[in-house]
Formats: C-alpha cells, sequence, structure tokens
C-alpha cells in the first residue's frame, strides 16, 4: 500500500514450516561425501525430489578395519551457502563430526530423513 511514507506492506504470507519429505522423495535424494582432514563430512547434496529442503539427517557410523560398527552418530546437515537444498540443484553440506577416527577406522554414512517443503 502506498501511504505518506512510501510503499507499506500491508501483509505477507509466512514461509510453510518444514514436514518430514514423504519417502518416494527421499529416495530421490542422493549424497556424495567424503571426509575432510579436520574431522568434517563434506556433501554434495543432489536434491532431484519436488521439496525444498531446509536439513538433511544423516547417520554416520565409523566402522573398525574388521568392518565392526565402533559408534554410530545423527547429524543434521543444513546447505553451506544457501537456505535450502533447492529441488533440482546441487549444493554443498557440511557435517561437523564429533569423533575423530583412530587408525584404520572408515566412515559410513546414509540419509536417514529430510524436512522441508513441498507437495505431499
Amino acid at each position: 500500500m502506498l501511504s505518506t511514507f512510501g510503499w507499506e506492506v500491508v501483509s505477507a504470507t509466512p514461509e510453510p514450516d518444514p514436514t518430514d519429505i514423504p519417502p518416494r522423495e527421499l529416495a530421490k535424494v542422493t549424497l556424495k561425501c567424503s571426509p575432510t582432514p579436520f574431522v568434517t563430512l563434506e556433501c554434495d547434496v543432489l536434491n532431484n525430489s519436488d521439496w525444498s529442503l531446509s536439513e538433511i539427517t544423516l547417520t554416520v557410523r565409523i566402522l573398525n578395519k574388521n568392518g565392526t560398527e565402533a559408534r554410530r552418530y545423527k547429524y543434521e546437515m543444513a546447505p553451506g551457502s544457501r537456505l535450502h537444498f533447492d529441488p533440482g540443484g546441487s549444493t554443498k553440506g557440511l557435517v561437523q563430526l564429533d569423533s575423530s577416527l583412530d587408525p584404520g577406522q572408515t566412515l559410513d554414512w546414509m540419509v536417514d530423513g529430510a524436512k522441508g517443503v513441498g507437495s505431499p
């Protein structure tokens, strides 16, 4: 609305709250991750879903040399330089890990869930 003070916002539509995305859409989200020397997991996220994702939940396992699980953690990853992992886009995400690896240990990870805005 134009007033004597200039243009003023009369009302704005708030963004909807993020919700869990359905499994069929989650299956369209792929990650290519690699650990850095700074106890961080750096991921390229390709979001082929129709949802704009605000966070992705990862399960990260630390495996011993013989393949047994030493520790398991859950992390929520947010986009590195944007507000969302946009549909059809590729975005970097970072996860600061709680633990460093002992000699001979490796990391294993999987997408456990995601929240975002889209059509159910």
